[in-house]
């Protein structure tokens, strides 16, 4: 259900936020110091700690201070294109074409895609290219848009657990 795919769109413009976000909290070292006392949390909160949850994911490094790196340089904002392209080798959309994420990839009994045709995070480019590239693979997965967005989705799941459960079975 509208997964994490295509970082380019997907991440890209909360990278771009980052930074003034970061700057309105007094840097990233007054945000994690301050983190568990900030109130209210807002979706610019949410927003900045999830894009730093990504770099911490996505791009650890035992030798940075706090364990991690991010693609942009936290004080001036500039795109880190080294630790960018760390990023994009976790992307899905990339890591399909290797061979054994597409073996994999081909095991399962199911491949079930869906996201909504106006996600705010332009999730459904990802999806849709995802579901491209698998079927050029000659994998078919299950590949649905929905006239919705990203949050409170759940009544999705009525058309996705009957799937996974029947997958499950088989």
């Amino acid at each position: 259900h509208s997964g994490d795919m295509y970082f380019e769109f997907s991440y890209m413009n909360d990278l771009a936020k980052l930074h003034a976000n970061l700057v309105s909290y007094g840097g990233w070292e007054t945000l994690r110091d301050t983190l568990e006392s900030i109130r209210p949390k807002d979706n610019r909160f949410f927003q900045t700690v999830s894009t730093l949850a990504y770099g911490m994911a996505y791009a650890p490094d035992p030798q940075a201070p706090d364990g991690f790196q991010m693609p942009i340089d936290l004080e001036t904002g500039a795109l880190r294109e080294d630790v960018w392209a760390r990023w994009l080798e976790h992307d899905p959309v990339r890591m399909v074409e290797q061979p054994e994420a597409a073996e994999a990839l081909r095991s399962l009994k199911l491949l079930y895609i869906d996201c909504g045709n106006k996600d705010e995070f332009s999730l459904q480019i990802g999806a849709r290219l995802m579901a491209r590239k698998l079927r050029a693979l000659g994998m078919e997965p299950h590949y649905e848009e929905f006239p919705d967005g990203h949050f409170n989705i759940h009544y999705r799941y009525d058309t996705s657990l009957p799937l996974l459960s029947e997958a499950i079975q088989a």
